[in-house]
């Protein structure tokens, strides 16, 4: 199974869309490798990854069209996650990951606008 972390140095991301690369984590062999994140597009991440083997997305904040694009991709996100990939890793690799704050309905994080909610 491949993890496909939104990244900025060595954390997980805020902003999914707009992140430096994605680290794809191989849950079998528990090798890590960076992917560029490709030049913004609305709504191209979720083939993107899934093209790159991704099943699961983890990320700090992500609007709900983005989350329906993954599902429809059959990619799980995890969202809210405010941690080091490590970290990150190592809580999904112990199934306690879990998404904390909400998808934003009203803006999609895709085309830039921040999420301020709480969870």
């Amino acid at each position: 199974m491949i993890v496909a972390i939104a990244s900025e140095g060595m954390r997980v991301a805020q902003h999914f869309g707009h992140c430096e690369m994605f680290t794809m984590y191989n849950t079998d062999t528990h090798d890590y490798k960076q992917l560029a994140s490709p030049e913004h597009q609305p709504g191209m991440l979720p083939g993107y990854l899934k093209e790159n083997g991704a099943n699961v997305v983890i990320a700090g904040g992500m609007g709900e069209r983005a989350r329906q694009l993954f599902e429809a991709h059959g990619i799980k996100v995890f969202v809210g996650i405010d941690s080091t990939i490590v970290e990150a890793v190592r809580l999904y690799n112990a199934s306690q990951l879990s998404s904390k704050g909400e998808f934003c309905a009203g803006h999609d994080h895709e085309h830039g606008e921040g999420c301020h909610h709480e969870g």
